[in-house]
């Protein structure tokens, strides 16, 4: 049983009190102890998954069964590739609104993000950290929380700090309440901020689901999963409506459903020029071209790129150099976010140049959507 002991409580405030915090939380998690600490939802309880001793008593004051996994508290969101392997563009997206926030997210991994995650735990701490090859992670919007989470020497799991059955405490007092004597810590942060649960979501390859509601609701929730693709030519009249075209049916194959459906799906695909005359179609052999691969580019329409175009887009394909200078130069925060489609340098622009022109581009750029499309998805 779970001894009593005496605990400390400091409180978590700016500057050389956080340090404070930081230092204590680390040195009790180092030693197998437990901490409570803040967040924007509730307070929680938290164990490092090593050394030996924290966890087990994490397990023992919660009364959890030992094969159901703690959510793992991150204080970056930077770090959860760590633990979850590659996702891909939809939940990258999602994550990004969705963290630092109120949203508990649990991750499904398939084989190839197991394989990658595995090389990282032994089968104890494995064990300590996933259940049936699932992982709860959280990132709190709490300053504080995060700082003392950062200043951890490892993973810390985590639950609401409250013995079992008991109501989740949304001050210091109400945890201490409950755990005072039990756990070595307690950071007091003042009333939390939504003084309600986090939302738990799970993802996998085949979408999003809501297991339990809390701050955000389901609508919420499925507005941050959007992702919008921008292709980048010259004219927006051959190489990116091509592409934009392409990828929608490469897209909606993949997904299982229609081009008319995948903005349903959160995806969002679009294409623009540099220098283009907005409004003008695609050339005739851009269409044809197309249309003998399944994809109807006919309603398609150009339009200029603008700095406030790619304030909309999370993912950026450009056909030359001097596109890819042009979105840095028009939205620098973007380039990070930039890439020539084709793998293998440079896409010519067939404009002027026949149908045969078109045919050897549109060749690379579906060979290029391809293999694009793995990476995405």
């Amino acid at each position: 049983m779970v001894g009593q002991m005496e605990t400390t409580v400091i409180k978590l405030e700016s500057g050389r009190a956080l340090k404070k915090a930081v230092q204590e939380a680390a040195k009790a998690w180092a030693r197998g102890g437990l901490v409570v600490f803040p967040t924007e939802t509730v307070y929680g309880v938290g164990a490092a998954v090593e050394p030996e001793g924290g966890w087990e008593r994490l397990v023992e004051v919660k009364q959890r069964p030992e094969d159901k996994a703690f959510t793992l508290h991150l204080g970056d969101a930077a770090q959860v590739s760590k633990y979850v392997g590659r996702v891909g563009l939809l939940d990258r997206c999602f994550l990004r609104q969705a963290w630092p926030g109120p949203v508990t997210v649990v991750f499904e991994l398939g084989q190839e993000q197991w394989a990658q995650v595995r090389k990282e735990w032994s089968d104890r701490l494995a064990a300590r950290l996933y259940y049936d090859r699932t992982i709860g992670v959280r990132v709190p919007d709490h300053d504080g929380a995060r700082a003392v989470l950062a200043g951890a020497k490892g993973p810390v799991v985590a639950s609401s700090a409250n013995v079992a059955g008991g109501p989740a405490p949304v001050t210091c007092e109400e945890a201490m309440a409950q755990l005072a004597g039990k756990v070595e810590l307690a950071l007091d942060g003042g009333p939390s901020r939504f003084a309600r649960a986090s939302t738990v979501v799970r993802l996998t390859r085949m979408g999003l689901s809501v297991l339990r509601a809390g701050v955000l609701d389901q609508g919420a929730i499925e507005r941050m999963r959007r992702a919008t693709v921008l292709f980048v030519c010259t004219g927006n009249s051959c190489r990116s409506p091509m592409a934009e075209g392409l990828w929608r049916t490469g897209l909606a194959e993949k997904l299982g459903c229609r081009v008319d459906e995948l903005e349903q799906k959160g995806y969002r695909v679009v294409s623009a020029g540099m220098l283009a005359y907005s409004g003008m179609p695609a050339s005739p052999e851009a269409v044809q071209v197309c249309r003998e691969r399944g994809a109807d580019i006919s309603s398609h329409r150009a339009q200029l790129l603008t700095p406030e175009l790619l304030g909309q887009v999370d993912l950026v394909y450009v056909m030359e150099g001097g596109h890819r200078r042009a979105v840095a130069g028009l939205a620098p925060h973007r380039a990070a976010q930039t890439a020539l489609l084709c793998r293998d340098g440079e896409l010519e622009d067939p404009i002027g140049q026949g149908l045969e022109a078109y045919q050897a581009c549109v060749e690379r750029i579906a060979s290029a959507v391809k293999e694009r499309l793995e990476e995405v998805l």
